[in-house]
């Protein structure tokens, strides 16, 4: 599918619910959330994948809240494994259940698995996560790692965690995976925060590492840098100050059954309505085609409005 800039759109986020057991202080508030808790219905969203297939959709990658918390979280997995035309399904998890699942995650067609991690510091991360406890991620990556292409996650705020880039890095080389260092977006909840710039956090890996090695630009939303001795790898998704509007290929489907082409606007098409009002699938199509031709050219983070989007935590999102 294209859109109006001649973008190809061939990947599919979807937030299977807003649920999460986790309460991470740039996430969600500490308490008084008045969040309506939504997951999606799994009859609903196959139908609806199987629509985003047929119209062009390769890859989907299921997000939250904490995707691992929806109900028949790996019979929906092998479920859409067997759609056809689609080459890949991935996840993003904060690794908390991944040890409870990982051998059904194992069998079920799962390609890929992105774990959140700020923090291997057990002290640090339990702050940020208000009390998590990192050796269960860790166990979980354990149980996935060798049968599951596995990269980490990490948001670097200035005053929490610092201190933790080199840390994650050494874990990235000794596990022999990525760690991708994502830049701090304005959300409402992150507008107490500062985070660490890529110059900083580069800087920071070179003063142990040495010269970093850029990899050949593959048009993904992050960009990877290697090591002389070629263990592990680093990369970077700095979507304010290393903007990559345009080459975007995603779109995303919210657990409210709402689609969002552009994850920082308030643009949202119900398709949830259409569903429940009995519309054709030819016109669900139709309008899912129509929606993503007019995805915005770009977003507008540089401008730090924290409260011009509809859904103020990434949590509702799913990142």
């Amino acid at each position: 599918m294209l859109d109006k800039w001649g973008r190809s759109i061939d990947y599919l986020r979807v937030s299977l619910t807003n649920k999460c057991n986790m309460r991470c202080l740039y996430c969600r508030p500490a308490s008084g959330d008045k969040t309506v808790l939504q997951t999606a219905k799994p009859e609903e969203l196959l139908y609806l994948l199987s629509i985003f297939i047929e119209a062009g959709i390769k890859k989907i990658r299921l997000t939250g809240g904490e995707p691992l918390l929806f109900p028949g979280i790996i019979d929906f997995i092998k479920h859409i494994a067997i759609l056809p035309k689609l080459e890949k399904i991935a996840m993003t998890t904060n690794g908390i259940l991944l040890q409870q699942y990982s051998e059904s995650l194992i069998k079920s067609g799962l390609g890929s698995i992105n774990v959140s991690i700020d923090a291997l510091t057990p002290s640090v991360f339990a702050a940020i996560t208000r009390g998590a406890d990192i050796n269960k991620v860790i166990a979980g990556i354990n149980s996935v790692c060798k049968y599951i292409p596995v990269k980490v996650n990490s948001v670097i705020i200035k005053g929490l965690n610092e201190q933790e880039i080199i840390p994650l890095v050494d874990f990235s080389r000794e596990y022999n995976i990525a760690v991708r260092f994502i830049e701090l977006m304005p959300f409402s909840q992150t507008k107490t925060y500062e985070g660490i710039s890529e110059a900083q956090i580069k800087a920071v890996i070179s003063s142990k590492y040495g010269k970093l090695y850029a990899e050949k630009d593959d048009a993904s939303t992050a960009h990877y840098y290697s090591f002389a001795d070629k263990r592990g790898k680093v990369g970077f998704i700095s979507a304010m100050s290393h903007k990559f509007c345009s080459s975007c290929n995603r779109i995303r489907l919210m657990a409210d059954g709402s689609l969002r082409p552009c994850l920082y606007s308030d643009a949202e098409y119900n398709l949830k309505d259409m569903l429940e009002k009995n519309y054709p699938r030819e016109k669900i199509a139709a309008a899912v085609k129509e929606i993503i031709y007019e995805k915005p050219a770009q977003h507008a983070m540089q401008k730090k409005i924290f409260f011009n989007v509809k859904h103020k935590f990434m949590s509702e999102i799913g990142g």
